[in-house]
C-alpha cells in the first residue's frame, strides 16, 4: 500500500509525463531532420559535381597548356638530341655519346 506522500508524488510525475513524451519525440524529429540535412547538403556537394561544374571543354583547335616538370623537358630535350643524331643531322657540337651526359637516367 502506498503512503499519503508517495502517491502524491507518484501523481506530480505522471502530471508531468505527456511533457517528456513529447519532449522526447520533439527531440528525436529535431536530430533526425538534422542528420537528413547534413546527408543532402553532402550529396550535393558530391566531388563528381564540383569537377563537371569547373571543367570546361577547351574549344576546337586550341591546345591545352599542361605544365610541364623540369625532368620531362630535360628529358625531350636529350631525346631530340638523340634523334637528331640518328637521323644524320647535326643540332651542334657533338661530343662521344659516353661524355654527352653523365646521368642519362629519366626520372619521373
Amino acid at each position: 500500500m502506498l503512503t499519503h506522500d508517495e502517491k502524491e508524488r507518484l501523481l506530480r510525475e505522471m502530471r508531468y509525463e505527456p511533457a517528456r513524451v513529447v519532449g522526447a519525440v520533439l527531440k528525436s524529429v529535431v536530430c533526425l531532420l538534422a542528420v537528413a540535412g547534413l546527408a543532402w547538403i553532402g550529396i550535393s556537394t558530391s566531388p563528381d559535381q564540383d569537377a563537371a561544374l569547373a571543367f570546361r571543354p577547351p574549344a576546337a583547335g586550341v591546345p591545352v597548356p599542361r605544365p610541364e616538370h623540369a625532368s620531362v623537358v630535360d628529358a625531350r630535350k636529350v631525346f631530340e638530341e638523340r634523334r637528331a643524331r640518328f637521323d644524320g643531322q647535326s643540332t651542334g657540337p657533338q661530343t662521344p655519346p659516353a661524355r654527352q651526359r653523365r646521368d642519362d637516367s629519366i626520372q619521373y
